[in-house]
Formats: structure tokens, C-alpha cells, sequence
């Protein structure tokens, strides 16, 4: 899914940007009071800057299919990353109290084929204990609606580009001016640190805005779960004031959600 240059793209824009860290470190303090006493599974684990900063006495092992963000890695000594493709996962079945999967849920479900979907999820619940633990962290959907934003001139040229690039971008005779769907403020927002990077390419074809956690939770009840918790952070305005895209300090809306299940 990544090539070598996004892999790097995304490295950079992870030790550069001060609001990743800061993101990161709340998805982490999130994981660690929910999970369960036991060894941690992180699925699609990135460099394991999430799983890094996740507390438990148990193993912690990161997967994932890029290479090049493994081996980028500054927290070897911390974790034990395999590379491993999701769809065939080298672990011994019910062997994990706890599977992490933070902006992961949404690729899978953008870029899995729809006929090996169910099949994968059973392939990923296989290695959770009983009364284990899943914990799905990701961008959520900010509902139907608008909102008043004041971008300035800077930023709205790159909305321009934006619209003209992102595969998802809903045209609306609405939206005018100073007014905003809801979700394609939220892609924009969210996508602006890929625009002119080697990860543009990959940001402009996947949406950030397409789900629910209750939705979420009801499709994935009949694998066996149970909710726990469900959880929204992180206030998109924080990203907004990071990349001054306007003066206003008002808020808008929570950007992502926790999602706590149970394997029954």
C-alpha cells in the first residue's frame, strides 16, 4: 500500500509535525486504560510510535506490510515488529489479550476486496483471546451538515487544489464562501500535510471521513464482540491552528473515536 517514498513522506511528516506527537501520545494514554493485562498486538503499527507509548507488562509486537516504516523504526529495543500482510498473520491463534488497530480500520475497508473482507476480520479476530480486547482507533465521520470557517487567502488557494485533487470531494452548490461540508473540511484539514509530498498521491485516493464507530461496532457485533466503550478526541481546529489555515480560534468538531470491543 505504501511505496518507499510515501513510507518516507509520512516518517518525515511524523518527526517534523508537533501535533502527531501530541496525537499519538492521547491514542496511547486512550489504548492503555482499556487494554487488558496481557501481550499487545498492533496491526498496521507504522514505526510503533503508538504502541511505543502503550503501557502493559505483556510482549508488544507491531505489524505491518511496509518494510521501509519498520525499518525506520527508533523503538526496536521496546517492540517486536514482524512484516507481515493482514490477510496471513504469523501467530499462533488466541494468543493476544489485546489487538490495537489505530488508522488502520479505514484501509482496510477502502482497499480490501469487499469478497475477502469478512474472511480478513476473522483472520485478525483468530488471534485474540477470549475476552480479549480489540481497540480500533481512526477518523470518524463528522455526520451530515455544514460549518462556518474563515480560511485565509493562502489556504483557500490550496482548498482549490485540493477539491480539484481528492478523489472523495463532494461538490456542493452549498457550500460557498465561507461554508463547509462537514466531511470535506474534515479530508482537507486532515490531508493538507500530505499535499506536494510523496504521500499526496496516496492521501488523495483514501477518505477519512466514511465512518461510524456505532456502525462500525454493529457490523463487527456478529464476528463475536461486544461493546466496551466508545470514545471521540482530538478537536479538528488543533490541526487548524498547527497549519494556520485561518484566525479563528472556535471549535469545530472531534476528528476521531476510540472504539473499545470485547471477543465474547
Amino acid at each position: 500500500m505504501y511505496t518507499s517514498e510515501s513510507s518516507n513522506a509520512l516518517t518525515l511528516s511524523e518527526n517534523k509535525d508537533s501535533w502527531r506527537y501530541k496525537n499519538d501520545r492521547e491514542k496511547s494514554k486512550l489504548s492503555s486504560m482499556y487494554i487488558k493485562s496481557g501481550h499487545v498486538l498492533e496491526i498496521g503499527c507504522g514505526t510503533g510510535q503508538i504502541l511505543s507509548q502503550i503501557k502493559s507488562k505483556g510482549f508488544k509486537v507491531g505489524v505491518d506490510y511496509s518494510n521501509d516504516r519498520l525499518k525506520s523504526s527508533p523503538f526496536k529495543n521496546k517492540i517486536v515488529f514482524v512484516q507481515a500482510d493482514v490477510k496471513s498473520l504469523p501467530f499462533t491463534d488466541n494468543y493476544f489479550s489485546n489487538i490495537v488497530m489505530s488508522h488502520f480500520f479505514h484501509e482496510l475497508i477502502q482497499f480490501e476486496e469487499k469478497k475477502n473482507l469478512k474472511k480478513t476480520i476473522k483472520q485478525i479476530l483468530s488471534k485474540l483471546k477470549h475476552k480479549g480486547r480489540i481497540i480500533i482507533i481512526d477518523h470518524c465521520d463528522p455526520g451530515k451538515g455544514y460549518i462556518k470557517f474563515e480560511m485565509n487567502k493562502k489556504s483557500l488557494e490550496t482548498y482549490e487544489i485540493f477539491k480539484k485533487k481528492f478523489k472523495f470531494y463532494q461538490k456542493d452548490p452549498l457550500e460557498y464562501k465561507n461554508v463547509y461540508r462537514l466531511n470535506n473540511l474534515q479530508n482537507f484539514i486532515t490531508k493538507i500535510w500530505s499535499m506536494g509530498t510523496d504521500a499526496e498521491n496516496l492521501e488523495m485516493n483514501e477518505d477519512h471521513t466514511l465512518l461510524d464507530p456505532n456502525k462500525i461496532f454493529l457490523s463487527l457485533k456478529k464476528f463475536g464482540l461486544k461493546l466496551v466503550k466508545i470514545r471521540k478526541f482530538g478537536e479538528l481546529n488543533e490541526l487548524s491552528k498547527f497549519y494556520k489555515l485561518t484566525k479563528s480560534k472556535k471549535k469545530l468538531f472531534k476528528r476521531q473515536f476510540c472504539l473499545i470491543m470485547e471477543k465474547n
